[in-house]
Parts: C-alpha cells; structure tokens; sequence
C-alpha cells in the first residue's frame, strides 16, 4: 500500500507574510487620506471652493487646468479611500507578495497623482516667499546669537550688517520701503494662497505615500524598511558623484542671485531704474528672493562641507554637535521636488502654452534652471544621506 505525498503549500515571500511594525508613516498616510476624501467631497459640494481648473489664475502653470472640478472632487474621493485600506493594508500580514506587490501600484498612482500631476510651481513660489519674509531675520538672530561671547566673531557680524543697511538705505530702502515690501509678500501670499496650500498640500500626501511605498517595496524584498539594506550599487562611488552633483546643485541659483543682486546698481538687470527708484519696496523684495536663493546656494554646499556634518561655533547651543543625517537630507529632497515640479510647469508653458512655442519663457529657463537643478539637488541629498548615515536602528546595519 502506498501513501499519497501531502502536496507542499507553495512558498510566499517571508517578508510579505511577516507581520510588519505600524509605523508613524503609514498612520500619517491613512490619516492624510483621509482628508483626502473629506477635501474631494467639500469640492463635489461646493464646486466653487476648488482653487485650481477654471478657477485659477495661473492654470498655465498647471496640468489639472482643463480638468472638471467635480472630476477632481470624485478622483480626490476614491484615491482617498483606496489610499486609507491600502496604508493600513501595507502595516498588516500579507497572505501573498503578489497582494504586496498590488499595494506597490496603488502606491505608485497615489505618488504619482499628488506629488507630480497636481502640485505646480506655486509650491516653490510659496518656499521662496517664506524663506524671503522670515529667512533673514532667522539667520540675522542666529548669527547674533553664535557670536555672543567672541567679540571677533560679534564685530564681524556687526560690520557686515552694518555694510548691507548702509547700500540699501543708499538706494532708498528705508523703514517704509521694507514696510512696502512686506505688505507685498503677504498680499501676495494671500492672493495666491488658496492655490499654494492646495498643492502644498497635495504634495505633503504625496510624499508620505512615497515613504509609505519605499518601506513596503523593502519589506518584500527583504531589505530594512527603513535603511534598505542591503544595498550596493549607489554607495560605491558616493562620494565622487555625490560631490558633482552637489557643485552643480549650488551653482544652479546663482544666476536669480546675481540678477536680482543687480537692483543694487544703477544698472539693473530686467527692471527699469526709475521704478526702482520710484518704488524702494520693490528693491528690497526683489533683493530678499535674491539673498534667499543665495543662501540657498550656500547651504547646498553644506552638503559636502564640514559645517554641514557637525555645526558651527557660531550656532548657539549645537555648536560643536553632529549633524543629523536625515534632517537636512529630507530637506533638500523636498527642495528639489518643488524644483522639479517648477521645472515641469515652465517646460509646459514654454511648449503647450497659449500660442504656441513661448521664446521668453524659454530665456527665462537660462535664469531658473529647474530643469537641471531639480534632480541634480536630489542627487546630493541622496549621496549625502548614504554617505553619512549610521548604524540603522531598525536592523543594526552600518
């Protein structure tokens, strides 16, 4: 008599059956899509609300410019309720790498909708505003600070500062004219407001599902969900492709720097002397988003510089400390997606807008190279990241 062998069940990915750790980024996302279906259905409600499609002024720089609101509204509504059982689903047991590799393509399009198709140049628009309202006042206040105690680095500081007010009120900029400047940026703000927070907002969901996404695509194959070790092909050269890309990143804003900067001449470069002259506030705004793409172009450096792995002694309180990998490199990795994103909404103006082919806003691409800068920003902060990281606390690799 012989026995029937007992057929072998057949073997799924030992990382898709685990049970993964819930994690704050898939609790994030969940959450964030949640307010995704909220937000879609407040548009299916009150169409009038949406502040992109036909309500937009600048529906040039945007893909979602001939889109039906309630299209909108609907499609908000059903990737938001994927997206909630699909975040939670990629923090549970999985019975099959198939059903884990299902939930990678629901990632994908979650990704790709709210980080690339609906977020458009307004989110750089909105950083570069920031950063020109709040930016030097931030540096200005630490520097102070940093130099208390070392009379040599206080002096610096005051005779610089004292150099910079001295050129702006020889050109006019007085209390009121930073006034006027000021006023503008929040008018400005408050303008376009409605639109920079819908995608600024579309892009934060964005980029937890890309996060959300990773860690799941590294459980299936076996890699840390939150190092992605192990892993070989980038890290190899890190420190030469990371330095290129890194110099090519910080020399991409220069040119806005150095046109703006002009304002300071008699000879400025895109505007006309007398209504600089006319209005100082226009000069100092202008000069604010010039200094903050400068210092943008500083701080790219820092991603190769030893100021940028342990702080200054000029920074109070974490002087002398290390430098976290993570943080500065999530920083310029935002950056660098909504330079990326101004590149795309340029590039679409200047081949699909009214009219056809646009020469001017192609000249302008000379100026703001988001292109180019774009990704090479987001090479350096990815070679910066692998190049400092530690042991990962997750799964003890180093």
């Amino acid at each position: 008599m012989t026995s029937t062998p007992t057929p072998t069940p057949p073997r799924t990915s030992e990382a898709a059956t685990a049970a993964p750790r819930t994690s704050a980024v898939e609790i994030a996302t969940a959450v964030w899509s949640v307010l995704a279906v909220v937000v879609g259905a407040w548009i299916l409600v009150e169409p009038s609300w949406y502040p992109l499609g036909s309500n937009d002024p600048s529906a040039g720089f945007s893909l979602l410019a001939d889109v039906p609101t309630r299209a909108v509204g609907l499609i908000a509504v059903m990737l938001g309720v994927v997206g909630i059982g699909a975040a939670l689903a990629m923090s549970a047991r999985l019975p099959s790498a198939r059903m884990g590799y299902g939930l990678v393509a629901i990632g994908a399009l979650e990704t790709l909708v709210f980080a690339a198709i609906v977020p458009d140049i307004r989110l750089l628009i909105l950083m570069g505003y920031l950063c020109a309202l709040f930016g030097p006042v931030l540096v200005l206040g630490i520097l102070i600070a940093g130099a208390r105690g070392n009379r040599r680095n206080l002096l610096v500081v005051t005779v610089a500062a004292a150099v910079v007010a001295t050129g702006l009120v020889a050109f006019g900029a007085n209390g009121e004219a930073f006034s006027e400047a000021g006023r503008a940026m929040v008018l400005g703000l408050a303008d376009a407001g409605p639109g920079m927070l819908f995608v600024g907002g579309s892009f934060i969901g964005g980029a937890l599902w890309l996060a959300s996404t990773v860690r799941h695509l590294r459980r299936l194959r076996e890699q840390c969900a939150g190092c992605g070790r192990p892993t070989r092909g980038l890290t190899s050269n890190v420190a030469t492709w990371g330095r290129w890309a890194t110099i090519g990143a910080a020399l991409c804003p220069l040119p806005y720097a150095l046109l703006r900067l002009t304002w300071l001449t008699p000879w400025p470069v895109s505007m006309d002397v007398a209504v600089l002259e006319a209005d100082p506030g226009l000069r100092v705004f202008g000069l604010s988003l010039g200094f903050a793409a400068l210092a943008g172009s500083v701080l790219t450096l820092g991603l190769i510089s030893r100021w940028g792995e342990v702080f200054p002694r000029w920074i109070p309180v974490l002087r002398g400390r290390v430098v976290p990998a993570g943080p500065p490199a999530a920083v310029a990795l935002v950056v660098a997606g909504a330079i990326t994103l101004a590149g795309r909404s340029v590039l679409q103006t200047v081949v699909a807008g009214e009219g056809g082919f646009n020469a001017l806003e192609a000249e302008a691409l000379l100026v703001f190279p988001f292109p180019i800068w774009g990704p090479l920003l987001g090479a350096a902060a990815i070679a910066y990241f692998l190049r400092r990281r530690g042991q990962c606390r997750q799964c003890a690799a180093s």
